[in-house]
């Protein structure tokens, strides 16, 4: 979303490439994981926020999964393979401050948080001792991955998205390689 007048830097393609993933193309005949669903399925992540609207009534993000959850992320209930946790997809703050956009001008509305009660997650519930990792919690349970950025702006000065991952890949999402298993790696969202 190249804005000439603003110089919007155009949000990073996050696959860049390829869809959001493939992000768990851990197909496992022996658990019969089931795929994760194609996040955005025939376009990149994104179009993320279709807001290309000179009137300024932004069309709200479309739903990044549209049909079903974010997720069904990594269906990874599987007691005997040890799945690594997910690693915190933003770690210490929420998913990330998506697009801090606040401004005075417009009054933004800061990003919804993305999981409404709690940093993107717990995202894996996955405190227990015994590896019995509770399946992945539906990223935005109720609602769609966000009205990720409700961003109505009448003087168009959007602020750039900040980088979802900042210096790292959205997360290394799933470093969840299992020798029992072979689940395949997690690959790079981003990549880079």
């Amino acid at each position: 979303m190249a804005n000439a007048s603003v110089h919007l830097a155009p949000v990073e393609i996050i696959v860049q490439h390829a869809w959001l993933l493939r992000l768990v193309r851990m197909a496992n005949a022996s658990v019969h994981l089931a795929p994760v669903e194609i996040i955005v399925q025939h376009a990149w992540l994104l179009r993320l926020v279709r807001m290309a609207n000179a009137s300024v009534h932004l069309a709200p993000v479309e739903m990044i999964v549209q049909h079903a959850w974010l997720l069904r992320l990594v269906r990874m209930a599987n007691a005997s393979a040890h799945l690594a946790p997910v690693e915190m997809i933003v770690q210490h703050a929420w998913l990330l401050r998506l697009v801090r956009m606040a401004n005075a001008s417009v009054h933004l509305a800061p990003v919804e948080m993305i999981v409404q009660h709690a940093w993107l997650l717990r995202l894996v519930r996955m405190a227990n001792a015994s590896v019995h990792l509770a399946p992945v919690e539906m990223i935005v349970q109720h609602a769609w991955l966000l009205r990720l950025v409700r961003m109505a702006n009448a003087s168009a000065h959007l602020a750039p998205v900040e980088m979802i991952v900042q210096h790292v890949w959205l997360l290394r999402l799933v470093r969840m390689a299992n020798a029992s298993v072979h689940l395949a790696l997690v690959e790079i969202i981003v990549q880079q």
